[in-house]
């Protein structure tokens, strides 16, 4: 995470990192890294035979004039986490705020 990013556990296996000012694209590069860096992780030396995998929820606002609050944004990664959970795990889900009305 960079300086003014939050990471945090969020509850047992669970972590939340909130990046601040940037892309849709850029915080799915910043899950994927995270997925995939977990992914290589060997547990031979200390759990022979366990692998570790990181299913990951995304959801993103599109700034300042559609912001949402953090009682939107972490029902919706959490939805996202659980889809990429039901589709096989060790992926990478996103939540996307609907389009403002016209």
């Amino acid at each position: 995470a960079r300086q003014h990013d939050i990471a945090a556990r969020w509850g047992g296996d669970e972590f939340a990192l909130l990046l601040v000012d940037c892309t849709l694209e850029q915080a799915l590069s910043v899950a994927e890294r995270i997925r995939s860096a977990v992914e290589v992780i060997d547990c031979e030396p200390f759990a022979p035979g366990f692998n570790v995998t990181a299913s990951v929820g995304v959801a993103w606002s599109r700034g300042r004039a559609h912001s949402a609050s953090l009682r939107t944004l972490v029902p919706r990664a959490d939805e996202a986490l659980y889809r990429a959970k039901r589709e096989g795990r060790n992926r990478v889900r996103a939540a996307v705020e609907p389009e403002p009305a016209a």
